[in-house]
């Protein structure tokens, strides 16, 4: 669980280090809107830096199997995805015989990071999927309420909607081990999501 008394660096994946070039699919260093090549190892290979600041907890980006491009821009940031059941390609390492995009890979990260007494916090999204994922077939069309800066919303209104993501947190939380999470776009999620949220996760951290 995260207290108050937590020291929590903040940390954008992709930007952070590289750990394993086998997972650097157009990766482009010289282009600020390309991916870098940043990745969970990448972290993993950084903790004796990240315990020597004094850091007691890291808050690292989404994780999320993301859209690959849109218009040339690359989600670096994973806050486009686009299946949020399984770990995007370019975060994830062979490790275990576990298959591409396993969650067991953010809990062996996770028990790596407690290890060395680091709490992770995972940052999540239930606000929106990426650019073209509504028209993909993915979801349900009645699952979508409108747009957010071109970003397909999601009706977090509809029972079916908030069943799922409720079901999709409690499957992260607990399949990984993360000390907490930290949710994208708050501000705007109806207060409905929150009010079934607090009384499902409470208990979880």
């Amino acid at each position: 669980m995260i207290s108050q008394d937590d020291i929590i660096y903040f940390i954008v994946t992709d930007r952070f280090y590289d750990g394993d070039p086998n997972n650097n699919a157009g990766v482009d260093k010289s282009n600020p809107r390309k991916f870098h090549g940043g990745d969970l190892k990448g972290i993993l290979g950084k903790l004796d830096y990240i315990v020597n600041l004094g850091v007691t907890a890291i808050w690292i980006t989404p994780v999320y199997l993301n859209i690959t491009d849109f218009y040339g821009d690359n989600p670096y940031h994973y806050y486009w995805p686009k299946d949020f059941t399984k770990i995007d390609p370019h975060l994830f390492s062979a490790i275990n015989n576990y298959p591409a995009g396993d969650k067991r890979y953010l809990q062996y990260f996770v028990k790596t990071c407690h290890s060395r007494g680091i709490k992770v916090i995972l940052d999540v999204v239930v606000n929106h999927a990426g650019y073209g994922v509504k028209d993909s077939g993915a979801f349900p069309a009645d699952w979508f309420s409108g747009d957010f800066d071109g970003l397909p919303e999601f009706n977090l209104n509809n029972p079916d909607v908030v069943d799922y993501f409720i079901n999709n947190l409690i499957d992260w939380i607990e399949s990984s081990g993360i000390d907490g999470i930290r949710m994208d776009m708050a501000k705007d999620i109806p207060a409905k999501f929150w009010y079934y949220y607090k009384s499902i996760i409470k208990g979880k951290f």
